[in-house]
C-alpha cells in the first residue's frame, strides 16, 4: 500500500517543485486525494520566494491534468477531511453510476 501510495505521487508530481511537498491524503477505488504542504517557492527575479499554500487536489487515479475538470477539484488552504471524504465519496458515487 505505501508503495502504491509513492507511486501515485510520484506519477502526479514528477518534474514540479511540488514532488516533495505531496503526499496522498485520501484514497479510493478510483480517486486520490492529494495534500501539496504549504511551502516557499521560486516566484522570479524580482520576488524570489513566495508562500504557496496548502492545497489539496481531488484527481482521477491516473487520470493527471492540470485544469479543473469533472475529475479534478481543488482546495486551497486548510479543509477538513470531512469535506475531503464528502467529495472523494460523490465522485467515486458519480464515477460508478456513469
Amino acid at each position: 500500500m505505501i508503495d502504491d501510495r509513492r507511486q501515485l505521487v510520484e506519477d502526479f508530481a514528477r518534474g514540479t517543485t511540488e514532488l516533495k511537498f505531496t503526499e496522498v491524503e485520501l484514497l479510493s477505488e478510483h480517486f486520490v486525494v492529494f495534500k501539496i504542504a504549504g511551502h516557499d517557492t521560486w516566484q522570479d527575479v524580482m520576488n524570489p520566494s513566495v508562500y504557496q499554500p496548502v492545497e489539496h487536489i481531488l484527481e482521477r487515479k491516473h487520470v493527471w491534468c492540470l485544469r479543473e475538470t469533472a475529475a479534478r477539484k481543488s482546495w486551497t488552504g486548510r479543509v477538513s477531511r470531512k469535506v475531503l471524504q464528502a467529495a472523494l465519496d460523490e465522485a467515486e458515487a458519480k464515477y460508478n453510476a456513469s
